[in-house]
């Protein structure tokens, strides 16, 4: 038999109850970015708090010779609480509309 299934392989293997489900096995993470490089990151940003999680991450990729992306940044700052949340309200929308419409087609006429 050339092509066998991976299921018949565990049944072979493991009889009955090599087929039921099992929680899948952790392995290392290849993209996973190093511990040492993680704490080092922080202290980078620590030196330099002036800056966004954006210009950071240029910033270390630029000195350090090590590409960080900005989410990356941001997840690392975040799971070390170095992340706040801004001060200002970005947008606000609000509750209605400040000149109401009398007809129905006003609104649809507007942007005309």
């Amino acid at each position: 038999m050339c092509c066998r299934s991976a299921g018949y392989d565990l049944y072979v293997d493991g009889g009955l109850d090599g087929l039921a489900d099992r929680s899948p096995r952790l392995g290392s993470v290849w993209n996973r970015i190093p511990d040492a490089r993680r704490d080092d990151l922080i202290e980078f940003a620590l030196e330099h708090e002036a800056l966004t999680t954006r210009e950071l991450a240029v910033k270390y990729t630029d000195e350090k010779r090590y590409f960080v992306s900005e989410s990356s940044a941001y997840r690392i700052l975040k799971a070390a609480d170095l992340i706040t949340a801004p001060d200002y309200v970005v947008i606000k929308a609000a509750d209605e509309f400040k000149d109401k419409t009398a007809a129905i087609n006003e609104m649809l006429l507007s942007g005309m």
